[in-house]
């Protein structure tokens, strides 16, 4: 039984490292296909054959969106979040800005004031 638990450990182990990996994969993908299709469409745009019909789909694509900017917002900023997050942080650091300390979290006994001695 305890070797059972050890293997299953273990494969619980690997397969939370396999979904992160996964997770990072899939986030720098999205980000990469989102980020070449914007690159496309600029390009599209500014040099594009004007009497092309794909230039007509485009640029009707591209008034679609910006009609509906908002629904874009609500979906580019979940996706973006985290990437956007983790840069800000490695710009400040290197920038020299040191990163705020970590909050102490609600299980810091320092902090709750159920713990604090009364008078």
């Amino acid at each position: 039984m305890k070797k059972f638990l050890a293997i299953w450990n273990q494969a619980s182990v690997i397969a939370g490292v396999v979904a992160r990996i996964a997770y990072r994969v899939v986030e720098g993908g999205l980000v990469l296909g989102l980020f070449v299709i914007a690159c496309y469409a600029g390009y599209w745009l500014v040099f594009g054959d004007v009497q092309d019909p794909r230039y007509a789909r485009m640029t009707a694509l591209l008034s679609l969106a910006s009609a509906n900017w908002q629904a874009v917002l609500l979906l580019l900023i979940p996706l973006f979040y985290r990437t956007v997050r983790t840069f800000a942080e490695e710009v400040q650091e290197f920038a020299g800005a040191k990163r705020r300390s970590s909050l102490p979290g609600p299980g810091s006994e320092a902090q709750n004031p159920a713990n604090l001695p009364t008078q």
